[in-house]
């Protein structure tokens, strides 16, 4: 079994709300992922990639996987689409972000979920 440790900085680069950047680390690799202002950490859902900007996750799916609702106006590479329910959520490269609600702060627990949850990687 790997460990993880995450570690938190504030993500001035991309320059958008409550936003963060951790470093996920294991061994000599490390990878940067985002998180919201409670540091937990975002993910994007497989399903989705077929429709860029279009979120499939509802219902018991979005209970799960709480979409990440925007605060304030988004830069690139962040956007804001429209779900079925006209709510908002914020979107990354066109991919819709979604919390755990089984993780805690700075954990990673839903990545690989089913094969189809996956932490966001940037490059800082």
């Amino acid at each position: 079994m790997k460990t993880f440790v995450l570690a938190m900085a504030t993500l001035s680069s991309l320059a958008w709300g409550a936003l963060e950047l951790g470093s996920l680390k294991t061994r000599n690799v490390t990878l940067a992922i985002l998180t919201d202002g409670d540091d937990m950490t975002l993910y994007t859902y497989d399903p989705d990639l077929p429709t860029p900007g279009k979120s499939i996750c509802n219902g018991g799916c979005a209970a799960n996987w709480p979409p990440v609702v925007p605060q304030g106006t988004p830069v690139a590479p962040f956007s804001v689409i429209k779900r079925d329910d006209q709510s908002l959520q914020l979107a990354y490269k066109n991919q819709p972000l979604y919390t755990f609600v089984n993780d805690e702060k700075g954990k990673i627990s839903g990545d690989g979920k089913s094969g189809v949850w996956h932490v966001v990687h940037v490059n800082p």
